[in-house]
């Protein structure tokens, strides 16, 4: 069984949608399908709910009903354009789900409030209505399939808006649900989870959110706990990239990467799978491949729990701006003198701090002793282990010595080195350094 999740870019529109029904149609064997909202109906629902509670910011072009508005003509016009056996049906499954939206928004307008439970209420719908209205596409298409609410499946704490699963319960409900399915195919939510408080009379459920890269963590969940041979992230990229393509040229997929790796690029600020959401798989040692929905035929990117020992490579840079280097250059280092460190260590002698610049607060620290720098992270595999890989390397970059190198941190992990620098042409240098990572490829 493979637990397949699609994110909002993937189910955007109708067109997306019937490519997503034709990944799963071509997927072999048993697979639980976790979807995301359809792309920009999160911040949607939020801003209705917003607007639902601040009266005084409504006007005449947009206000609650006017999103309502657009996100029921969002869905109906997927089932319109995709459905016609099963139209009728799905459109009151629909209605009947705004109908409650309604509701709730109408409840937050009269109590002019919005608090974190009801705010995790509201943006749940995005997700009830995708996977409604894919259930109805594998329907009309001749696949029957069930679809489970997640909310009955996560249960979380009631840390509204970043709740955390409570796994015992999570696998309890997971299992015992997943004995009952008699269909091949599964439909679920991703993102959305429930607070079950068995204080309360009749154990009253609550609507939660999983936070950031929930729906990913909401694949990862199900797939640890029903041992899944395989879970595949589905985004709008080629698997993870080498670089931000915003920036530099010439990016290319990362075929196999390490969950470690993964990790460090999440820390400086890559935009890739957040290591919390993949930790039970990987925990599990159950592979995740990342791949591309509008390029499906891509293989992605291979992410395992394991590294072999005598794996060297040099895959990626990411770049964070806006830092401060402090430099205690003092016998007695008070290794308390910040919070939110991104790294401290012993460097040329010297003990340092790497801070973001936006974290820097009042301390007992000499100001005078404050660089403004950014940092370059390469990252690959296990490059801490293979000095000459890694001087080779470095002898091929020398336009870096126009530039001020602050220090070189190899300590910061196995899998990555920093170059601390002051200032320049921050992405001008680090295109430079992608360029000879590409062409040692």
């Amino acid at each position: 069984m493979k637990v397949i999740k699609f994110g909002g870019s993937s189910v955007a529109d109708y067109t997306q949608m019937l490519s997503v029904f034709d990944i799963v149609k071509n997927t072999e064997g048993k697979k639980i399908i976790v979807l995301s909202a359809c792309q920009s109906i999160t911040n949607k629902l939020e801003q209705a709910a917003i607007l639902a509670a601040n009266k005084n910011l409504t006007n005449a072009k947009i206000n609650k009903d006017t999103i309502l508005k657009s996100i029921k003509e969002h869905h109906i016009n997927i089932l319109k354009s995709t459905l016609q056996k099963y139209l009728n049906e799905a459109m009151d499954s629909i209605y009947f789900l705004l109908n409650e939206l309604h509701n709730i928004l109408d409840g937050i307008s009269l109590l002019n409030e919005l608090t974190n439970a009801t705010k995790d209420s509201v943006l749940a719908f995005g997700e009830l209505l995708s996977t409604q209205v894919f259930c109805f596409i594998c329907k009309e298409k001749g696949i029957d399939n069930t679809l489970l609410d997640a909310r009955n499946l996560i249960y979380t704490d009631d840390n509204y808006n970043n709740a955390s699963p409570i796994f015992p319960l999570c696998s309890e409900n997971i299992i015992k649900e997943y004995e009952k399915i008699k269909t091949d195919l599964v439909i679920t939510q991703g993102f959305i989870a429930s607070y079950y408080d068995s204080k309360k009379e009749n154990n009253q459920q609550k609507t939660t959110t999983l936070g950031r890269g929930g729906s990913d963590y909401s694949a990862s969940i199900i797939g640890a706990i029903l041992d899944a041979e395989e879970i595949q992230i589905w985004t709008d990229v080629n698997g993870v990239l080498s670089a931000d393509p915003r920036y530099y040229e010439n990016t290319f997929t990362i075929k196999q990467m390490s969950f470690a790796e993964i990790k460090d690029l999440s820390f400086w600020g890559a935009k890739v799978l957040h290591p919390k959401t993949i930790l039970p798989a990987i925990e599990k040692n159950i592979n995740i491949k990342v791949l591309n929905t509008f390029n499906p035929e891509n293989e992605g990117t291979l992410i395992t729990s394991h590294q072999e020992d005598n794996q060297y490579a040099i895959n990626s840079i990411i770049v964070k701006e806006d830092c401060i280097l402090y430099v205690n250059n003092s016998k007695n280092v008070d290794k308390n003198l910040f919070n939110d460190v991104l790294y401290s260590g012993y460097c040329n002698g010297n003990y340092i701090y790497l801070l973001d610049k936006k974290n820097i607060f009042e301390s007992g620290a000499d100001k005078n002793n404050y660089l403004q720098c950014s940092t370059i992270c390469i990252c690959g595999a296990n490059l801490g282990n293979n000095s000459i890989l890694f001087a080779n390397f470095f002898s091929k970059l020398s336009f870096l010595k126009e530039i001020n190198i602050l220090q070189i941190i190899f300590g910061f992990s196995f899998n990555s080195i920093l170059l601390v620098v002051g200032k320049c042409d921050i992405h001008k240098i680090a295109d430079q350094i992608h360029n000879v990572i590409v062409k040692l490829k």
